[in-house]
């Protein structure tokens, strides 16, 4: 398996998040792996935003939870080191409500400028945040980084259900201050810690079925399971996943009714993801 960046353009493709846009082919995989790294990529990787400390406004509408919200919704420079202060102090004079932009942010250029709030007329909105690291599906932060998945239009490959391997595309865009290379091997490296933490799971028999649960994931790894599954074993049959029973929960079902044997084989299948998987090389150039 190989990740290749194939292209890279400063443009915008209708997103906030306008600087970067990365296209590259993962070669020779499956669509669930490509998806995995799309997840993480989106979802799990730690970045920083800026989390609300204090706020002294005449403007009743400003509510200090919903400008929370909307200070996480900036994608701040990611080499700001956690803990750094930053703050706005701005007043209206006019007689209609005026957009308060980061433009207006101390320190300065810390982002691209977008809107965080209308002022009300004859207000002042004062507030301190500070830069922390936030993982984005925990938090309801606004990603730093945004992945697509689309046909590969080199090798005639599409994404879709049925799909087994083949050469997919993923474009990465970003706010322009991620680290991209840094950002794909710490994907890579979130599902190989992922795949050695699920060889420690033991299971149980339901009803003559095999069950195991992941506790705190997501399709990011339950998918290459799976495929990954019916590639080795084949003849098995019937092995599937669940859908979420809570928060961040993968469950699958193995229709072997032996638990030691079954948990062999969801042992091995996971050792091989991660053998696979520790083999990836990218290439950036």
């Amino acid at each position: 398996m190989e990740i290749e960046l194939i292209d890279k353009k400063f443009e915008s493709i209708g997103r906030v998040l306008n600087n970067a846009l990365y296209t590259f082919r993962i070669k020779n995989t499956h669509t669930s792996f490509a998806n995995a790294m799309k997840i993480i990529c989106t979802d799990d990787i730690p970045i920083k935003h800026l989390e609300l400390k204090e706020l002294k406004t005449g403007d009743e509408y400003i509510k200090f939870e919903e400008l929370q919200l909307q200070l996480r919704k900036i994608p701040i420079i990611q080499t700001l080191a956690e803990g750094t202060e930053v703050s706005l102090h701005v007043k209206n004079p006019y007689f209609e409500i005026a957009n308060v932009t980061t433009s207006l942010l101390k320190p300065e250029n810390i982002c691209n400028d977008m809107q965080i709030y209308g002022l009300h007329p004859q207000q002042e909105l004062y507030f301190i945040a500070l830069v922390k690291e936030f993982n984005g599906y925990d938090n309801g932060c606004y990603h730093s980084c945004l992945a697509y998945l689309k046909t590969d239009e080199i090798s005639g490959e599409i994404e879709d259900e049925e799909q087994k391997t083949g050469n997919i595309i993923m474009m990465v865009e970003t706010n322009g201050d991620v680290n991209i290379a840094k950002l794909i091997n710490s994907a890579i490296e979130s599902l190989k810690s992922r795949l050695k933490f699920v060889q420690t799971l033991e299971g149980i028999m339901v009803n003559g079925i095999f069950e195991v649960t992941i506790p705190n994931e997501n399709d990011a790894i339950g998918g290459i399971i799976q495929d990954e599954f019916d590639e080795l074993f084949p003849e098995i049959g019937n092995v599937y996943q669940i859908p979420f029973e809570g928060i961040r929960t993968v469950k699958y079902k193995i229709e072997l009714d032996d638990l030691d044997k079954s948990l062999e084989l969801f042992r091995k299948v996971c050792k091989h993801l991660y053998d696979k998987i520790d083999g990836i090389k990218v290439k950036m150039e």
